[in-house]
């Protein structure tokens, strides 16, 4: 199976299922997959942020499943735009901050 049939598989059982992590359960996919499915949002939501900065860790297919999950979420109304934009400007403030003190640092 690929990576689309996987995708699809799995939006046609989130009509059925709530819980994701029973939907990963009755899928066959790739234990990486089941992973991401299993995030908790507000996990999910960092993820999503780090990808928004290209800092990223994970593989294209687990990031372009993360900005799935962000994307259905926001489509269905468990993900807010301000709860999306909060991680994100968080990061930026982080990655901020650490800039400061190193620039500090440096002189």
């Amino acid at each position: 199976m690929n990576t689309k049939d996987d995708l699809s598989a799995i939006k046609e059982a989130l009509l059925d299922e709530k819980d994701l992590s029973q939907v990963a359960k009755t899928i066959r996919i790739s234990p990486s997959k089941k992973a991401i499915l299993g995030l908790p949002y507000d996990i999910l939501l960092k993820h999503n942020a780090l990808i928004f900065h290209k800092g990223s860790s994970l593989s294209s297919t687990q990031r372009r499943m993360v900005q799935d999950r962000v994307a259905y979420g926001l489509n269905k109304n468990i993900i807010t735009t301000e709860e999306v934009a909060k991680e994100i400007n968080k990061l930026n403030a982080l990655i901020q901050g650490e800039l400061i003190k190193n620039l500090k640092k440096d002189e």
